[in-house]
């Protein structure tokens, strides 16, 4: 039911004021009430979950037991928040206080003459609908981000602070919007013919500029020693191409090679071919996204780098889509998605663990993790999705997972490669590496178990002596 209103009340002291207020909104209002929407066999939670994410407004009927910290309602509205919904409190018994979260939003009083808050309230969901309505819930949501700003942890700081820049841009386009109205629908207007006229251009315009299938730059470019991975390197390949297979999920702690395996892998894609003489594969488009590179993973970077692979007038249109705020989050992603019918666009998120909440592992961005979650779930399509991160996201592995792939890389190098990634390191000699006993190497990669990193490092400090002239004796063949 996209585009519906949701009601939360608890069913302690509110089901009877949550069942009158439903009657009263459905003629004209699409209301999701519990107590007709739940369906038998399923899992309620899911339920309650995907209702809130696909609402147009979130309805709070703040009772006594409703607005108790004990009361499943908190869990409702804290989920209201992490989708950026509207969200209207009613007050529905005097002895009320808005939970602290809410306690600066505007309520309905419904506790006097319950016809005319009724009306008052069907007169404040048609306003939300319009541009001045629009540019409240943009504001309602830039003043809960920097509330949570001021009390985020590093963890999830960055994913703050590009929620807020990107809501300072659609309040200032918005803003624009409310002002003059005329204005900027004749501006979209021309956007629109424009990139109908680009689109009917040839494909390989004589002297134009013809759009790149590679987008944004590789988090990293693999060194010229990387060994071994080939067993990783075909399950990626199978996983590539399955089409039934939409997420990858690239599981291992810090320094055991997952960005350079993947991005030596994708890098190859490029030119059309996989490593290791794994065979020909062709890639429509490649997207990077990075959370300590260039262009961090949320939904509008994997919305937007997506869309520059289309023409002109479908981004466009695409882009209008993303825009429309009456338009359910969940139909977003789909509809990007069914642009890519065929053949293969993979997205690399590099570091996923960056954007997932450290006390559960779930992912803290909900707007992220309901765009997923839809690609999971969406018709068939071309997008392949691949996940590097030291920590497996937890709930989103649970959707879906008949169309995903879980490849755990936790063991370091096999001893032959560790020892030939050292020799290679060390190509003039420096360290004396390039010629050293085979049993030498050996302990050396006892001792950094393997690990490429803690390969890289080892060679970086010994050849950092070797530079201040300190010699270095070898030991005795052990």
């Amino acid at each position: 039911m996209p585009g519906h209103y949701f009601i939360s009340y608890s069913d302690a002291d509110g089901r009877d004021f949550a069942q009158r207020l439903h009657d009263a909104l459905e003629p004209g209002f699409a209301v999701w009430f519990d107590k007709h929407e739940l369906k038998p066999g399923m899992d309620w939670d899911a339920q309650f979950r995907a209702a809130i994410s696909a609402c147009q407004a979130f309805l709070f009927a703040m009772t006594p037991d409703s607005v108790d910290d004990t009361c499943t309602c908190k869990n409702e509205y804290s989920d209201a928040f992490r989708f950026k919904k509207t969200i209207v409190p009613l007050k529905a018994h005097k002895d009320t206080q808005a939970p602290f979260r809410l306690n600066a939003r505007q309520y309905i009083d419904f506790t006097g003459n319950f016809d005319a808050a009724i009306a008052k309230l069907r007169e404040h969901l048609e306003w939300l609908k319009s541009p001045a309505g629009e540019l409240q819930s943009l504001n309602d949501r830039l003043a809960d981000a920097n509330r949570d700003l001021r009390r985020a942890d590093d963890t999830n700081r960055a994913r703050i602070e590009t929620d807020i820049a990107q809501l300072k841009q659609d309040i200032e386009k918005q803003t624009r919007v409310v002002e003059n109205p005329q204005a900027e629908a004749e501006q979209t207007a021309r956007n629109i013919r424009a990139g109908i006229e680009r689109a009917r251009e040839p494909e390989k315009p004589v002297g134009g500029t013809t759009r790149t299938k590679f987008i944004n730059p590789p988090p990293m470019t693999a060194p010229r020693w990387w060994q071994d991975r080939y067993r990783e390197n075909e399950i990626i390949r199978d996983f590539l191409r399955d089409d039934a297979m939409r997420l990858l999920t690239l599981n291992g702690r810090a320094g055991i090679g997952k960005t350079t395996l993947v991005c030596r892998l994708l890098k190859s894609l490029e030119a059309g071919q996989l490593p290791d003489d794994l065979g020909a594969m062709n890639v429509d488009g490649i997207v990077y996204l990075s959370a300590v590179g260039t262009r961090a993973i949320n939904t509008p970077n994997l919305f937007a780098d997506l869309c520059k692979l289309l023409p002109d007038a479908t981004a466009h249109a695409l882009d209008a889509i993303y825009r429309d705020p009456k338009i359910a989050p969940r139909e977003k992603l789909p509809a990007l998605a069914e642009k890519f019918p065929r053949g293969r666009v993979v997205v690399l998120l590099d570091n996923f663990e960056t954007v997932l909440d450290a006390r559960d592992g779930d992912i803290a961005d909900a707007e992220l993790d309901e765009a997923l979650r839809a690609l999971l779930d969406a018709p068939h399509h071309a997008i392949k999705l691949i996940l590097t991160t030291r920590v497996a996201p937890r709930d989103l592995q649970l959707a879906q997972p008949a169309r995903q792939t879980y490849l755990p890389l936790d063991e370091g190098l096999p001893v032959e490669f560790a020892i030939k990634m050292l020799r290679e390191m060390d190509a003039s000699g420096i360290v004396h590496l390039k010629d050293a006993d085979d049993a030498l190497l050996a302990r050396a990669r006892e001792y950094t178990r393997g690990f490429p990193r803690a390969l890289e490092a080892l060679y970086a400090i010994l050849a950092a002596w070797a530079k201040r002239s300190i010699v270095w004796i070898r030991p005795p063949s052990a």
